[in-house]
C-alpha cells in the first residue's frame, strides 16, 4: 500500500468478528510504504491485523484513529507473526483492553525507525508483547521512537508478558501509566515456562527516559526478582532508568543487572533517594541506598581526625577527641566548631576546625630609678603601650624611657612582658640672683671758716652723699640668698 497521490486512505472499516482487522486482516505479505489507514473499529487490530501467516512490513505511512473495542486489543496493529517497522507513523489509537498502538501476540515484532505515539489503552498504551500459539513473542528495537502513550492502568511505553524485548538504540519517552511508565517487566506467575526478559545492548545510543508511573518518574519496572541483562556496555550517551519493586534499604541493596563486565554509567536510578552502584569486576549493577564519605579534619584542611560511611539523610556526629590548637605569642585558641555547618547527607563532605582566637596581654613595667612611681600597662598583643607622664626626681632631669640600653619608641607593638628604665640627667646649680643698690646723691664738705649752716662752697654741707662733680654714685653688688 502507498500514497497514490488521490486519497490513498482506508477508512470507515468495522470488523466485529473477534480475528478483528477493522482496516486490513493480512494472512500474506502486506507493505505499508505511504497512505493512511485510520478511523477503523474491531475487537482487535482496529487498523491492521496481521494473522500467524502474515508478513507485514512497515516503511511509511499512518496508522491512525483505529479502535479495538474487544478483549484482545491492538488498536493500531494487532500482531501474530513478522512485523518489522522501519519508518511511518502508528498514532492516536485506542483500545479498551491492551495495547492501545500494538498488540504482538507470539509475533515477531522489529522496530528500527519510525514512531509509535500518542496511543491510548486501557492497559498498555504503547506496546504490548505476550506470547501466543506460536510461542514467546520477542521485539527488537534498534532505532526508532516510542512516546507519549499512555495506559490506566500498567505499561505507558512498553508492557513484557512472557516475551523478550531487546533494545540497542532509539527513544521510549513521555510514556505515562498508574504502573510502569516507559518499560514494564511483568512475569506470568508460573503460567508460561519462559519468563519475561529485557535486554540492552550496544548499537545506537539507548534512551529511556522522562515517563512516569503515578506522576513519579517510571522508566523501566523490574518486579521483585526481576533483572535487566546487559550483554555489552551499550553504546556511550545512553541512558536508562530504573524503578525496583523491591525497595533497597541501608545494607541492602537490589540487584537490577545479571553479572557483567562494564560499567553502569548509563543506568540512573528513578527514585532520587537511591543510587546505582556498581563494584568493580564481573558483578551486577545494584540499586542501593548512597553512602558518602564524610571526614572531619583539623584546622590545616590536611590532618584527618574522623573518616567514616553515611546513607542519605543522616546527619555527621564527630565522636572523636575535641580539636585543639597550640597557643602562638599572641593568642590562645579555643575550638568553636566546624565550616561549613554539619548538615543531613547529600553527598561526600569534609568539615574542617574552626578556632576562636583570644588575644595574650603583655605587662609593661616602668623603673623609674628612684623617681616618682609610674603604673605599669597592661597592653594585648602586638599593640603599642601608651606613653606615661615624665617622672620626676630630685636634682636631676628627665630625659628618656630605655629598652635593652635604647631610647624606646612609644609606636612599637609589645610582643612580651617588658620593662622600661627611666634615664636621668644631673640638674645643673642654679645661677646667683643679683641685686642693685643706688646711692644718694653725694655732696663734698668743704669746713668754713665761720660757722654756718649754709652747703655753699666754703660751707659745711649736711648730706655728702655726691661726687666731687655732683653725679650720682651706685653700685652693683652680688647677694646671695
Amino acid at each position: 500500500i502507498k500514497d497514490s497521490g488521490t486519497g490513498g486512505k482506508i477508512t470507515g472499516g468495522n470488523y466485529s468478528d473477534v480475528m478483528g482487522g477493522g482496516g486490513i486482516h493480512n494472512r500474506g505479505t502486506l507493505a505499508l510504504t505511504g497512505g493512511t489507514i485510520s478511523g477503523n473499529t474491531a475487537q482487535s487490530g482496529g487498523g491492521i491485523v496481521n494473522s500467524t501467516s502474515g508478513i507485514f512490513t512497515m516503511s511509511g505511512g499512518t496508522i491512525s484513529g483505529n479502535t479495538a473495542d474487544g478483549s484482545y486489543g491492538g488498536g493500531g496493529v494487532y500482531n501474530c507473526n513478522i512485523f518489522t517497522m522501519s519508518g511511518g507513523t502508528i498514532s492516536g489509537n485506542t483500545t479498551t483492553s491492551s495495547g492501545g498502538g500494538i498488540y504482538n501476540r507470539g509475533g515477531e515484532l522489529t522496530l528500527t525507525g519510525g514512531t509509535v505515539s500518542g496511543n491510548i489503552g486501557k492497559s498498555v498504551g504503547g506496546i504490548y508483547l505476550t506470547n501466543g500459539p506460536t510461542g514467546d513473542g520477542t521485539f527488537t528495537m534498534s532505532g526508532g521512537k516510542i512516546s507519549n502513550n499512555s495506559a490506566l492502568t500498567d505499561g505507558g511505553g512498553v508492557r513484557i508478558y512472557s516475551s523478550h524485548f531487546t533494545i540497542s538504540g532509539g527513544t521510549i519517552s513521555g510514556n505515562t501509566a498508574s504502573d510502569g511508565g516507559g518499560v514494564s517487566i511483568e512475569d506470568s506467575n508460573g503460567l508460561y515456562a519462559n519468563p519475561s526478559t529485557f535486554t540492552v545492548k550496544p548499537g545506537s545510543v539507548i534512551t529511556i527516559s522522562g515517563n512516569t508511573a503515578d506522576g513519579e518518574t517510571n522508566n523501566v519496572y523490574l518486579p521483585s526478582g526481576k533483572t535487566i541483562t546487559v550483554e555489552s556496555t551499550p553504546t556511550a550517551g545512553s541512558e536508562i532508568g530504573v524503578t525496583t519493586a523491591d525497595a533497597p534499604t541501608t545494607g541492602s541493596p537490589v540487584d537490577i543487572t545479571g553479572s557483567y563486565t562494564g560499567d553502569a554509567d548509563f543506568l540512573t536510578s528513578d527514585n532520587t533517594d537511591y543510587s546505582v552502584t556498581k563494584a568493580d569486576g564481573n558483578t551486577p549493577a545494584q540499586l542501593a541506598i548512597p553512602t558518602y564519605t564524610i571526614t572531619f579534619v583539623d584546622e590545616d584542611g590536611t590532618t584527618v581526625l574522623q573518616t567514616g560511611s553515611l546513607t542519605a539523610g543522616e546527619t555527621p556526629v564527630y565522636t572523636g577527641t575535641e580539636p585543639t590548637k597550640a597557643a602562638d605569642a599572641g593568642h590562645t585558641y579555643t575550638f568553636s566548631g566546624w565550616t561549613p555547618a554539619i548538615t543531613a547527607v547529600t553527598g561526600d563532605a569534609t568539615y574542617t576546625a574552626t578556632f576562636t582566637a583570644d588575644t595574650l596581654t603583655y605587662t609593661v613595667t616602668f623603673d623609674t630609678d628612684g623617681g616618682s612611681a609610674v603604673e605599669a600597662q597592661t597592653v594585648a598583643y602586638d599593640t603599642a603601650a601608651t606613653r606615661p607622664a615624665d617622672p620626676t626626681k630630685s636634682g636631676y632631669t628627665f630625659k628618656e624611657w630605655q629598652l635593652d640600653g635604647a631610647a624606646y619608641d612609644f609606636t612599637a607593638h609589645v610582643t612580651a612582658d617588658i620593662t622600661l628604665k627611666a634615664v636621668w640627667e644631673e640638674a645643673a646649680e642654679p645661677e646667683p640672683e643679683t641685686e642693685t643698690i643706688t646711692a644718694k646723691p653725694y655732696k663734698p664738705y668743704f669746713p668754713s671758716t665761720s660757722p654756718s649752716t649754709s652747703g655753699t662752697p666754703g660751707t659745711s654741707g649736711t648730706d655728702g652723699a655726691s661726687g666731687t662733680d655732683g653725679s650720682d654714685r651706685s653700685e652693683e653688688r652680688r647677694v646671695g640668698k
